[in-house]
């Protein structure tokens, strides 16, 4: 009786793990989809550099836009964050965070993923 019970527990907590939908989904990259005007990318905490359509941002890169400017990355499940003018935008990868430190920022998340959390000052 106990060992049934036991594969019960294991079964149904695997399940919960596994359900898509149910845990909050991991921000490993994006790839910059649209750049207008000025839109600068740092990668590593090196010098800003202009950002181009399929540069990857990831770790500690981060991506800027100037005035009258604006950018729009696509995350790796799909979410798509556009980036306003004068906007200062990174993510903490391993998790579903994203910063904006200055500027504003539009984020769509498809349907059935968990969301973001949005830090900002």
């Amino acid at each position: 009786m106990k060992a049934s019970r036991l594969f019960l527990l294991l079964f149904a907590s695997h399940c919960l793990i596994f359900l898509p939908g149910l845990r909050a989904a991991l921000l490993q990259s994006a790839t910059v989809t649209q750049t207008h005007n000025q839109v600068q990318l740092s990668k590593d905490g090196r010098e800003a550099q202009p950002a181009a359509v399929r540069d990857v941002v990831a770790g500690k890169d981060v991506l800027r836009t100037g005035k009258k400017s604006r950018a729009e990355v696509l995350f790796n499940d799909n979410t798509i964050a556009r980036l306003g003018s004068s906007s200062i935008f990174s993510f903490a990868p391993g998790t579903d965070q994203m910063n904006i430190d200055r500027g504003s920022a539009l984020i769509h998340v498809p349907p059935g993923q968990s969301g973001a959390k949005i830090k900002s000052p």
